[in-house]
């Protein structure tokens, strides 16, 4: 027997926030294992570069991902996980 997957409305703007989270949260774990503790001046100027470009990385792959699976027409219930 099939199971039938039931359409869920997807919060993509929570999708978002988790995305960019957990690359910023990366970003600055691989910063702070390798970069020298001198760089420790630049800190706060590098925390928001990092987390501007986690933004908009997170942006640019929900925008990709959803245009892939058609959720502009669909009103943003799919499959997706």
């Amino acid at each position: 027997m099939r199971h039938r997957q039931k359409k869920t409305r997807i919060d993509w703007e929570k999708r978002q926030f988790e995305l960019a989270s957990a690359l910023f949260y990366y970003d600055l774990r691989q910063t702070a294992d390798h970069a020298p503790s001198s760089r420790i001046e630049n800190w706060p100027l590098y925390v928001r570069v990092a987390a501007e470009m986690a933004v908009e990385a997170a942006d640019k792959f929900i925008r990709e991902y959803r245009r892939s699976i058609g959720g502009k027409d669909t009103g943003g219930s799919c499959h997706a996980p």
